[in-house]
């Protein structure tokens, strides 16, 4: 079954959207710069999370493109600029009631990955990380770190 789900980026100053296009667990596209959600969309809320797309730790570069070359930069305005994304981005800072839900799901997939027998075994050692990985990111979130 084919669905569009819509997300507001909450990186940009002009909360652009995105439409994402999936087809079962497949993601068969994605548009960027989407004024309104397209009819019969499903919104998502809270935090979206990419699978493996942010989980390096320069995930801010993707929210710097077109940004840094505007005007006469130079490596300390592109400096300000990329800490500013990356104080964003701080988990540490994120509202527990986003965060727990996202990292919630995340576990729930990545579990699944991990103990099916028909995952590859770079996929079941690269899950488990994900699955502790979600595993810290709800303990702290439900602590208060």
């Amino acid at each position: 079954m084919t669905a569009t789900h819509y997300r507001s980026c909450p990186l940009c100053e002009a909360a652009c959207g995105v439409a994402i296009d999936v087809d079962g667990d497949h993601i068969i596209a994605v548009e960027a710069g989407v004024d309104a959600p397209p009819p019969e969309s499903i919104r998502l809320d809270g935090l979206t999370m990419p699978a493996f797309a942010n989980a390096h730790s320069h995930a801010f570069h993707r929210a710097l493109r077109g940004r840094t070359h505007a005007g006469q930069g130079s490596f300390w305005t592109w400096r300000e600029l990329m800490y500013a994304v990356a104080d964003r981005l701080d988990l540490a800072n994120a509202d527990p009631a986003t965060v727990i839900p996202a990292a919630q799901q995340a576990l729930v997939k990545w579990q699944r990955k991990a103990e099916s027998p028909l995952s590859s075994t770079d996929l079941t050692i690269a899950a488990r990380v994900l699955v502790r990985t979600c595993e810290g990111i709800l303990n702290d979130a439900t602590q208060g770190v």
